[in-house]
Formats: structure tokens, sequence, C-alpha cells
């Protein structure tokens, strides 16, 4: 595989990791649990702490993913797209 090859199909799977993670912590993640928590009387007050560790949790992965687009810009040094 050549570099500019191996570069942008970084960049397209950073970028796609990026927008699916964003869709988890801001939708997917908090409508599954109000669907399953707010259902049950006993587990209503564990809602915002479950939100809470899905957006905490999510820290190091959108940390790891700017660090894949630092090496993505490496990768892609000299070539203009």
């Amino acid at each position: 595989m050549k570099q500019k090859e191996l570069a942008n199909w970084l960049k397209i799977i950073i970028v796609f990791c990026w927008l699916f993670g964003l869709l988890f912590c801001v939708y997917v993640g908090p409508e599954t649990g109000k669907n399953i928590l707010l259902d049950s009387d006993s587990l209503k007050e564990s809602y915002k702490p479950l939100i809470a560790f899905i957006w905490i949790t999510g820290i190091p992965y959108f940390f790891a993913l700017c660090i894949g687009w630092s090496i993505y810009s490496d990768i892609n040094v000299g070539y203009d797209f």
C-alpha cells in the first residue's frame, strides 16, 4: 500500500470513527439508557450517572482519535489532496 493510499484510508477511518463516536455519545447512549433505566422505578436514579459514564469514557476515545489524526498528518506530509 502506498503512502498516499494509507493516508487517505486513515483519514476516512478516523472521520467515520469520530462521527460514530459522537453519534453514540450524544444520541444512542442516552436514548438507550433512557429506554432501559427509566422504565424501571428502581433504576431511575441511575440514568444521570450512566450518561456521565458514557461521556467520561468518550474522552479517551476522542483523545485517541486526535492522536490518530496526528499520525495521519505525519504520514500525509508532502502530499497535496
